[in-house]
C-alpha cells in the first residue's frame, strides 16, 4: 500500500503544478488574478469550493485526530494541493 499511497502523493504534486505553472507562464505571478480566475464560472467555482470545504474539513479531522506534524500537512495541502497531502499522511 506505500507504493499506492507514494505514487499517488506523486502524481498529486505533478498534477496541479501543471496547471498552476501554464497560469505563472501566461499571467505571471498575480494572486488576485489567480483567485479571480479560480472563481470565472460555474464549473470553476464548484470545484474550487469543494477543494477549500474538502482542506477545512481535512485540517479540522488532523487537530481532533491530533495528529502530530499538522503544520506540515497544511502547508502541503496549501502549497501542492490536497491531492498530495491525503497519501502522504498514510505513508
Amino acid at each position: 500500500m506505500k507504493n499506492i499511497y507514494l505514487a499517488s502523493a506523486i502524481l498529486g504534486a505533478i498534477t496541479p503544478w501543471i496547471f498552476f505553472g501554464h497560469f505563472v507562464l501566461n499571467e505571471g505571478v498575480e494572486l488576485v488574478t489567480f483567485i479571480e480566475m479560480s472563481f470565472t464560472n460555474s464549473a470553476a467555482s464548484g470545484i474550487g469550493a469543494d477543494l477549500l470545504i474538502s482542506s477545512f474539513v481535512f485540517w479540522s479531522y488532523l487537530i481532533m485526530k491530533k495528529e502530530s506534524g499538522i503544520l506540515l500537512y497544511v502547508l502541503v495541502n496549501l502549497s501542492i494541493g490536497l491531492f498530495c497531502t491525503c497519501p502522504v499522511i498514510s505513508i
